[in-house]
This record gives C-alpha cells, structure tokens and sequence, in this order.
C-alpha cells in the first residue's frame, strides 16, 4: 500500500527557539532529498514491497536551519 497522488504531502515546521525544522513527507523525491540532507529520519512508516522487502512511504525528519536554508532561501536543487 502506498499513498494516493491525493494524499501526499510535505510539511514543514520551524521552531524558532532552537531554530530547528521537523519536515514529513509521504512525496518519493522530497524523501530523497531529506535522505540527502539530514541523514537518517527520526519515525518512518514502511510497507512490504513486491519483493518482500520493506519499503519507506514516509517519514519524519529533525533538521538545522542550516541544512535547509542556503542564504536564507529553501534548498530544492540537492
């Protein structure tokens, strides 16, 4: 099972005290661009593949202002 074109999402929340972001995703390629960025996520949801194998839908990521921002702007070309 994975989530419908109408379903996916990417949220992402500043917290300004310790200027940190906590982004969800359920899009394959912000998934791969917040594996690129920050490593390794936090909470995951994964659902068997055809293969057996399981396969991440989603998941949660804890990242620095600096991870995300370049110059002040979103970094989208990872």
């Amino acid at each position: 099972m994975s989530y419908s074109n109408d379903e996916k999402e990417t949220t992402c929340v500043y917290k300004y005290i310790s200027d940190t972001w906590t982004v969800y995703s359920c899009v394959p390629r912000h998934m791969n661009k917040l594996r690129k960025i920050g490593g390794v996520h936090y909470w995951k949801e994964e659902v068997p593949g055809a293969d057996g194998e399981l396969r991440l839908i989603a998941g949660k990521w804890k990242l620095k202002s600096n991870q995300l921002l370049n110059k002040g702007r979103l970094r989208v070309n990872v």
